[in-house]
């Protein structure tokens, strides 16, 4: 096979250029490379600060909701507390109780209530 002489001559410079290029290729890639990767390290963060204020915000719903609790039921004891001593005074007092009150004891408070009113405006 016969080669001929220019092509022999002009070989080291194409494999030089080729060469050349095939590096230039390269390092394009890696440079892309390292930037993807700087861009991936930068969204990693941010959705990391994100998730933290999620979570913070989540533990600030869950005090809030454990507060609204405890107070809910400190309310609810309350109340039950005043209906047992509503319900031990009106034992104790049934004349006190209004629905309970009798014909005799109705007419005595409306004199009562006339007698102090007389007083009030006499003076």
């Amino acid at each position: 096979m016969f080669v001929p002489a220019w092509a022999i001559r002009l070989a080291p410079y194409i494999g030089g250029a080729l060469l050349i290029v095939a590096a230039y290729v390269w390092a394009y890639g890696r440079g892309v490379d390292a930037e993807r990767g700087k861009w991936q390290k930068r969204e990693a963060a941010a959705v990391e600060a994100a998730q933290a204020k999620e979570r913070a915000l989540q533990a600030q719903v869950d005090a809030a909701g454990v507060a609204l609790s405890e107070r809910s039921t400190a309310v609810e004891r309350i109340r039950e507390k005043a209906q047992i001593v509503t319900r031990n005074f009106y034992v104790e007092n049934p004349a006190s109780n209004v629905a309970c009150l009798d014909a005799s004891r109705l007419r005595h408070i409306s004199e009562s209530d006339t007698a102090a009113t007389a007083a009030s405006a006499a003076k």
